[in-house]
Order: C-alpha cells, then structure tokens, then sequence
C-alpha cells in the first residue's frame, strides 16, 4: 500500500513538474522581455547548472530550482527545453554526448544507491529495465553500453528528447540571433572567455573582467567541491568536472551502440569530422 501511494505522489510530482515547466516555457516565450529573464539550455549533464549559477551571481539575479509554479521573476532559468524562436537572450550549452552519457550513467549510480533521494526509484527503474535486477554497479564496460540502449530509446530527460535529437534540434539556432551556442569544453577551456561570451549575449554589454573572474572562481570546482577536476568522486553531482572522460570507459561496444543512434549528431555537433572515429580510439574491447 506504502508503494502505491509513494508511486502516486510520484507520479504526481512528475505531472506538476511537467506542467509548471511547459506554463513557464509558454510564459517567458511571450513575456520574457518584460522581466526580463535569461536563458541556460541543455541536454542534462552539460554543464548547465554550472553556467546558470555564474550567469545568475554576475547579473546578480536569482536562479530557482524547479517550481510547481511559473517563474514570473527576473532570473536566469536553467532548463532542457526545445528550441523555442520566441525566446530570447538564450544560451544553448553543448557537450560532447560521449561525456554525456558516461556522466548520466554515474549519475544514475549515484541516486540508485541513495534510497531516500527523490529520484531514487525513477533511476533505479532505469537501471534495472536496461541491466535487469541485481546488476553488478562495478561492471562498467558491460553496463554502460546497455544503459546507453535503452537511454536512447526511452529517454527521460529533455523533453523526452535523446541526447542526439536534442542536440539537432538546436542546430539551427547557432545561426538564430536571439541564441548564444556555447559548448562545456570551452567551459574547461577558458571559463572566463566563455562566460563573458555568454554576458556579452545576455546583456549587450561588455563585461566587467574583474567580476566575471570573482564569479568563475567562487564557481570553479576547487571552491565548489575542494577538488580539482579529475578527482573523481562517484557521491557528488559534480563526479569528475573533465572533459573526455568517455575514453576512460568506452569499450568498442559501447563506441558502436553510441554511433548507431548519435553518430551523425556527434559529426553535426562538430565533435568528430566523420564516423571513422571509433577506429581512431584505442578502446578496450568487451
């Protein structure tokens, strides 16, 4: 009965959520200006959070989690969203989907292993439908390339978008005027570039150098986590902070699974320049 009623509340979360979302994306299409609001977008596990929360302290408006009502507020709203051409002073962070799915696999770990997270029971289910029940956590090479099957198939996240469908979705606004792209491997690579990129965009100003410094180190993982990136620690949000880290738990199945249902998007999107590329890796085989 315990299960029902928990499945109930669940279930009901979820349809709130899901409704709040849509009335704010609805809202903020035709008012946005007003406010105004700004705009973090990406498939999950980009790096999204992470920019929203540096654009919000320098423009030093809020950044609201998930409301059951829409957000009517100044603000810089941090969502997975698709392309809207209403919408604008947008930010579309990219990341390579590799990364992405390798980062969702553990991030699923992490909440199934967390019984009184709220979306212990959503990752679990996950993760059981794709490895069946009692699955061996510490078996990456045969897990993800499972996981990755069945995320592309029954997405959650997004819309109910895939990586790869998202992704395309967005191509078009890197020529859309109302739309910074921006990608989380140029986070890594110059934080402070990028983001004044992403102000410059927002605001139609230049930045102010010194804050926007102030804000990517009170934002760094160092200052966030005490770790550097690349120290991994599988109980964080923040697990390992680099970029290419796919390589480190691809197996040649896994690249081939990938390439089957994102490897055109992967080419698109600008990360690989053709589909040799999983002959290119020096990946473990299964």
């Amino acid at each position: 009965m315990g299960e029902v009623v928990h499945k109930k509340k669940s279930t009901a979360r979820r349809l709130s959520e899901r409704m709040s979302t849509k009335a704010t994306r609805l809202i903020s299409a035709h008012f946005g200006e007003a406010w105004p609001q700004y705009f973090v977008s990406e498939y999950p596990r980009s790096g999204g959070t992470w920019l929203a929360h540096m654009l919000a302290d320098y423009l030093e408006c809020s950044c609201p989690g998930p409301s059951v009502f829409p957000v009517g507020c100044r603000a810089v709203l941090h969502n997975h969203w698709k392309f809207h051409p209403k919408l604008r002073r947008v930010i579309y962070l990219a990341r390579d989907g590799r990364d992405v799915m390798t980062s969702y696999y553990f991030y699923r770990l992490r909440s199934a292993s967390m019984p009184m997270s709220s979306g212990f029971k959503d990752d679990m289910g996950v993760l059981e439908r794709a490895l069946g029940t009692g699955f061996d956590p510490e078996d990456t090479a045969r897990n993800l390339p499972a996981i990755m099957e069945y995320e592309f198939q029954h997405p959650l996240g997004a819309g109910r978008y895939n990586w790869a469908q998202h992704v395309m979705m967005w191509r078009p606004a890197r020529d859309y005027p109302n739309v910074h792209y921006a990608t989380y491997e140029a986070l890594r690579a110059d934080c402070v570039g990028a983001v004044k990129g992403c102000l410059r965009h927002l605001t139609g100003e230049k930045p102010d150098d010194r804050r926007v410094r102030r804000t990517v180190e009170h934002f760094s993982m160092e200052s966030q986590t005490g770790r550097k990136p690349g120290e991994e620690n599988t109980n964080s949000f923040a697990r390992k902070g680099i970029t290419g880290d796919w390589m480190n738990h691809f197996t040649v199945r896994a690249a081939e699974v990938f390439d089957r249902f994102a490897g055109k998007a992967l080419i698109s999107a600008g990360y690989e320049p053709d589909q040799d590329w999983i002959t290119r890796y020096d990946l473990a085989s299964d």
